[in-house]
């Protein structure tokens, strides 16, 4: 079975930076998302161009248009939206196409390749923004998203719609998506391909304790003995197939 551990949040700050790079130096991870306008992004790039194999993806931030961070609002899933911002960017969404689009053209002008589109927050995912997202990946000519059951929760009709316009769009995404924060979320895998999401910070680096630590269970020899058990292979957004 193959692993894509994607290390959200690259070139958010130095931490974090430090932190995808060590692990994907150490074996441990071969996937990252790129926030075209973090902080640090300059050094993420740099650090990209250090690692050939790193498979980097673009990480949408949309939340200035969602007011995520605000009110409990944090958009990981379909209701935990915030309704009137929503509202705001449904009637404005040309000029959110145009940001979508805009983010894509400064990843691409950073001189890198594209393995995938996710997002900061999820709202990739959000039906009313998720048709601009394959729209302007189309014409990149990016094929891979993060895609997953669980954001949609018990809207399946939806979940099944978009999984359609995936399919006609020729997109690429994993069998089975985990995150992992969950303590159980590698102690076994399914057939085909899983991606784990994961936060990382490198520890006395002035980052997140949350993400510290998930860093040295990443690092631990306890998770790499469960990833030799069971042969997981660790692969980045362009080894899938369609």
């Amino acid at each position: 079975m193959d692993i894509i551990i994607n290390g959200d949040d690259f070139g958010m700050r130095p931490a974090i930076n430090q932190a995808v790079f060590e692990a994907h130096q150490a074996g441990r991870l071969n996937s990252t998302s790129l926030l075209v306008d973090g902080a640090a992004v300059d050094e993420a790039v740099a650090l990209a161009q250090q690692c050939p194999q790193l498979g980097i993806g673009l990480h949408l931030n949309l939340d200035p248009y969602l007011g995520y961070d605000v009110d409990g609002y944090y958009g990981r899933t379909l209701s935990n939206v915030n309704p009137s911002r929503l509202q705001e960017a449904i009637e404005n969404l040309d000029a959110l196409e145009r940001e979508i689009e805009r983010q894509f053209e400064r990843f691409f002008a950073f001189g890198l390749s594209m393995s995938h589109v996710d997002s900061h927050h999820n709202p990739h995912l959000l039906p009313e923004i998720f048709a601009a997202v394959v729209r302007v990946a189309g014409r990149y000519n990016v094929r891979a998203m993060r895609f997953y059951p669980s954001f949609y929760e018990h809207d399946t009709a939806l979940y099944h719609r978009h999984t359609h316009i995936l399919a006609e769009n020729h997109f690429r995404v994993v069998d089975h998506f985990r995150d992992f924060s969950d303590p159980q979320s590698v102690t076994y895998f399914n057939e085909g391909v899983t991606e784990l999401m994961i936060h990382l910070d490198k520890p006395g680096w002035g980052g997140e304790v949350w993400c510290e630590a998930q860093f040295e269970r990443l690092m631990s020899p306890a998770v790499g003995e469960q990833l030799a058990r069971q042969q997981a292979q660790i692969v980045s957004y362009h080894a899938l197939r369609t």
